[in-house]
Formats: structure tokens, sequence, C-alpha cells
């Protein structure tokens, strides 16, 4: 009945990928730290890799709602969206995620995603840029990682 036992269980069926198995522990988890934002990411999570586009989406929205900085959340909130062809939706989002990792190239190529269908190649196109420079200067895909995901949630 543990929540981080939960999550930890959780974990390492995703690790060994029982994604399916996994599930279930995240949920548990999810009803006894509603507050947490990551522990509605790890089940968005899930429900992505589970082929529960819907489930997904609602969840990376409650991960956003209870952490407006979350950028995984936000980062993959947008890729749903745009999955979903929903690119308006998905825009603000994707911006909030290239703010909060200014060295990450995949808000970047999400939001030329993003403009391509909109109808927009001039803004695609300076998306792209943005995160070939973001690249030269030693961006990364998901840029730098906070060393405690968990901080101020437990």
């Amino acid at each position: 009945e543990n929540t981080l036992a939960r999550y930890e269980l959780g974990c390492a069926l995703v690790k060994t990928g029982k994604w399916n198995e996994a599930a279930p522990q995240f949920e548990a988890a999810v009803s006894q730290m509603d507050s947490s934002s990551m522990m509605h990411f790890y089940l968005a999570m899930v429900y992505d890799k589970t082929s529960r586009a819907e489930k997904a989406l609602s969840e990376f929205q409650n991960a956003v709602r209870r952490d407006p900085k979350n950028f995984p959340a936000n980062l993959l909130l947008g890729r749903t969206l745009l999955e979903q062809e929903r690119p308006a939706e998905a825009l603000p989002y994707l911006q909030k995620a290239a703010a909060l990792h200014p060295d990450a190239t995949d808000p970047h190529q999400f939001m030329a995603d993003a403009y391509t269908q909109l109808g927009r190649q001039a803004m695609a196109n300076q998306e792209l840029a943005e995160a070939g420079r973001i690249h030269a200067r030693g961006g990364s895909r998901l840029g730098s990682q906070p060393e405690n995901q968990f901080d101020g949630e437990r």
C-alpha cells in the first residue's frame, strides 16, 4: 500500500517491458498521491505505451495542471496532441517545454511539426533552424535534466 513502493514496482515492471502490468501500480500510486505531477506523468507514459491515447492525454493534462513547469509532461502532452492532429492546441505546451529547457531540441522539432500541420512552413523552418542551433551549441533532445524530479513532491 506504500505509494513509493507502488511507484518502484511500476518502474521495475516497465524496465522489464511489462507495461500492462505496470499500469495498476501507477494507478494505485496516483490514487494515493494525486497531487504529484510526476505520478500522473508516469501513469500517462504507461497509457501511452499501451495504446490508451485518450487516457494518456488526460494524465499528461493532469500532470501539467499540477505542475505547469513539468517539462516532460508539457513536451509529451504537446506530442500527443500533435499525434491527434491538434497542432494549435499542442503549440502552447511545446512552447512552454522550450522555455523550461532552452537547451532541448525536441520541443523545437515538435513545434516544426505543429507549424507544418498548420500550413505555416516558414515558422516550421524557423523552429528546425533553432533546433539545429541548439544542437550545435551542445544541446540535446531533452536538454539538461533536473537531478531529482521529485523535489517538492514528497
